[in-house]
């Protein structure tokens, strides 16, 4: 089976100040990602797709002293 989806999610920081966080979007094993864009206000961030190993790898080596999956 093969499927399309567009998942649109909306977060408010109603703090007055910066937050840093790590989006994690679980997946089933047979699944793909093929793009990934992130608006804030006006301007658009488009994602970098990384083969499965590499992603896992960039995790691994993050500087952030928060394990994946962790709120923020």
């Amino acid at each position: 089976m093969v499927a399309k989806v567009n998942v649109k999610q909306h977060f408010k920081n109603t703090s007055v100040q910066w937050v840093e966080g790590s989006y994690v979007f679980p997946l089933p094993e047979n699944a793909a990602v093929n793009r990934m864009q992130i608006k804030i206000g006006e301007r658009i961030i488009k994602s970098t797709i990384k083969r499965k190993k590499r992603s896992a790898d960039h995790l691994s080596t993050s500087p952030s002293s928060r394990q994946a999956g962790q709120p923020c």
